[in-house]
């Protein structure tokens, strides 16, 4: 009786500090190397053309009408090679068409790459950043001010700081991390350290 109770026990703590548990994500995991399929080159792909988005973390993959997000397949597909390519456009002000997402007045292609960041190292719940001082309040200075929407948080920070700021925060993670970054295809998003076993 009591092996049973502990066995049991074990198994829900396990279940809980797990990031499984929720519907798989659209996009096929990067860690896994299949041969002949070719990763689509970075270059080709075009975040200011992106369909309207669905709530919820960019690479769990599907647009607001059910559908797979090839832009985030194809970042996802790209592994660690994504992250310098979405810093390097964080500066970008390409506009796109706003209603990519919900309630946003105006959308420009770096403030796509820093959500696009932010998410690819949000942990499974959507609330917490994989990296210390990364999620989207702290990072840009929310404060107190909980009248604020995202983009006006955004904004009120690039016109503080300039989107130049963004971009080497990004930047100098980027270079303390790289070698130890990688993809936790539990969580699905991007995690600093090494790699747990299984």
């Amino acid at each position: 009786m009591k092996l049973s109770v502990l066995i049991l026990l074990v198994g829900t703590l396990a279940a809980l500090s797990s990031c499984s548990g929720e519907k798989l994500p659209a996009i096929s995991d990067p860690t896994v190397k299949a041969e002949g399929i070719a990763k689509p080159p970075l270059e080709l792909v075009d975040i200011s053309k992106l369909p309207v988005l669905s709530k919820g973390r960019f690479q769990d993959g599907d647009t607001a009408l059910g559908e797979p997000n090839q832009v985030a397949k194809d970042l996802v597909a790209n592994g660690k090679a994504a992250i310098p390519f979405l810093i390097a456009k964080l500066e970008d002000e390409t506009e796109m068409d706003s209603r990519v997402i919900n309630f946003w007045y105006q959308l420009y292609v770096g403030d796509m790459a820093h959500i696009i960041l932010t998410d690819l190292f949000t942990d499974k719940s959507g609330l917490h950043s994989t990296i210390p001082g990364f999620e989207w309040d702290e990072f840009l200075e929310r404060g107190g001010d909980r009248s604020l929407i995202g983009e006006e948080v955004l904004r009120r920070y690039i016109r503080k700081h300039g989107r130049k700021s963004i971009k080497q925060r990004w930047q100098k993670m980027w270079e303390q991390n790289k070698e130890n970054i990688y993809w936790d295809e539990k969580c699905f998003c991007f995690q600093p350290g090494a790699p747990k076993s299984k």
